[in-house]
């Protein structure tokens, strides 16, 4: 039950619509509420986003130093009050460093295009996806109110988000709470801004040579956007490099393995991890490049690449690294 990565995949295939991901997250509602059994390696996650907003088990004072560090001094909604566009950073983008290259790649892309944006900055706390996948609906209910209550002290049009779990749980299910907000990936936002020619990229690509694309389950089977984030590969590579499909792709893709709660622990008798078959995958195409568009894919890609020793021959980047590596 535990090995579910939720990523829609046997629902999407099943030819006589069994809604299988929903039954699956019941159990483990069952288990964890009424059994008090989540999975041993999973406890320290549910405690970091109870005791400090985030799986890490960060300092919830830390969550602006990917910003800080790197000499960004961005506007925040507590003084701000009021922008076009809300900026909702994530945990892995405030917390892990390779996921805060790609926080810091969307600002200098905002900017560049003189978006009206701002961040909750301390303010923001765990989404609570996981915590729902996990069968912790409580944590879950808890942290979408107090996340809904934030959100409702300031006035925007729309939040831009670089993780599709952030996009899928604040946009679709905090509806259930009362908390009606348009969410948009960040794949979605930065195409618009170059159609609406606000950015301007190179015409000689950025050097990343062939690319393939790995396709988020929560931004492709969840919400269909399957063409965003490779047409700004296509533009963001320019004359240079090319885009080459994994044989599963689009709404077959294969998971990276990090989804339903997966990222915070491992089945034991796991012989082989998913995100090892999936760079094995990425690298069987040939290219030089494998992009996402995704917090918990990176991750999981990158670390595949290194376990893989493929460091030197397949990079791993997001959609926004490619066009910000273009401006």
């Amino acid at each position: 039950l535990w090995s579910c990565t939720t990523c829609g995949a046997c629902i999407r295939a099943c030819p006589v619509l069994i809604d299988h991901v929903p039954t699956f997250t019941d159990m483990r509602r069952y288990l964890v509420l009424s059994e008090g059994q989540p999975p041993d390696k999973a406890t320290e996650a549910l405690e970091g986003m109870t005791n400090r907003g985030n799986p890490w088990a960060l300092a919830q004072g830390d969550r602006m130093k990917w910003a800080t560090e790197a000499g960004l001094d961005l506007p925040v909604m507590a003084e701000k009050k009021k922008a076009d566009v809300l900026y909702w950073v994530g945990c892995a983008g405030a917390y892990d460093p390779r996921n805060q290259v790609i926080a810091r790649s969307l600002v200098k892309i905002m900017q560049a295009a003189e978006v009206d944006f701002a961040v909750l900055g301390d303010e923001e706390t765990c989404n609570g996806d996981s915590a729902r996948r996990l069968g912790e609906e409580y944590l879950f209910e808890t942290l979408a109110m107090q996340n809904i209550e934030t959100l409702n002290q300031y006035e925007f049009n729309r939040i831009v988000t670089p993780c599709p779990h952030c996009m899928h749980t604040i946009g679709t299910e905090y509806k259930d709470f009362e908390g009606d907000f348009e969410v948009v990936h960040h794949s979605q936002f930065i195409n618009e801004l170059l159609s609406g020619g606000k950015l301007s990229l190179s015409d000689g690509g950025n050097g990343h040579g062939k690319v393939t694309f790995h396709d988020p389950c929560y931004l492709g089977r969840y919400h269909d956007q399957y063409e965003s984030p490779r047409d700004l590969i296509r533009k963001a590579m320019g004359a240079k490099g090319g885009l080459v499909e994994m044989e599963q792709a689009r709404e077959n893709s294969f998971c990276c393995g990090a989804g339903g709660g997966n990222m915070w622990y491992e089945m034991d008798d796991e012989k082989d991890r998913m995100n090892l078959d999936r760079v094995r995958q990425a690298a069987a195409t040939g290219a030089d490049t494998v992009a996402t568009a995704c917090s918990f894919c990176m991750i999981m890609m990158d670390d595949g690449v290194k376990v893989e020793g493929q460091e030197d021959t397949l990079q791993v980047k997001d959609v926004a690294e490619l066009v910000a590596d273009s401006l």
